[in-house]
């Protein structure tokens, strides 16, 4: 079938943005893409069950050894046993002051997204969150710190092109050529 010309312009940005990349990094970045892509289109029951989830550390937890100690302890103890969580894809970031955090692309048992007004929401504003949603932050709240993680924020994708986008351009543009030598293997 034609691509669209929206889709068009979406993967030459994709092209120009993988042509700075490294043979490494464009695998890298192909297998990350594919990966959203096929949770987002197959694993989820449509666009209002997957949601966007970051998860931070109370401390400056600089340690990726650690910072990664602590998300395996919650995925094995929490987040693979909640009935809520389906399967995830994630990438472990680091911030500039070095504190490293996690982002995954979860599919979820139930709809997140019905009733959002993404206007308010790109303004902080969550009131139309609807209760699931609600129920699952409350949820969150109370377990993270059991696990040394700090703040989290779970919020419902506005349609799967754009997530994959955003997802793959941060992913490109914050980790490549900022990696440090200590982050090789990382």
């Amino acid at each position: 079938s034609p691509v669209s010309s929206n889709e068009s312009e979406k993967v030459q940005a994709i092209s120009a943005l993988t042509s700075l990349l490294s043979p490494y990094h464009k695998r890298a970045a192909q297998t990350l893409f594919l990966n959203v892509q096929r949770l987002i289109t197959k694993e989820a029951p449509d666009v209002n069950h997957v949601g966007f989830l970051t998860l931070t550390f109370p401390d400056n937890v600089t340690d990726h050894k650690e910072a990664y100690r602590r998300f395996r302890s919650f995925n094995t103890n929490y987040l693979s046993k909640h009935p809520a969580f389906g399967e995830w894809v994630h990438v472990k970031e680091r911030q500039k002051r070095g504190a490293w955090h996690y982002h995954l692309i979860i599919v979820l048992s139930g709809d997140i997204r019905t009733g959002i007004n993404w206007e308010e929401l790109s303004r902080g504003v969550y009131r139309s969150a609807n209760p699931y949603l609600k129920a699952l932050w409350k949820d969150l709240r109370e377990n993270l710190h059991k696990y040394g993680l700090g703040r989290s924020e779970l919020l419902p994708i506005r349609s799967n092109e754009e997530a994959m986008a955003r997802y793959i351009g941060k992913y490109i543009s914050k980790h490549i050529g900022n990696r440090t030598k200590e982050q090789k293997g990382v």
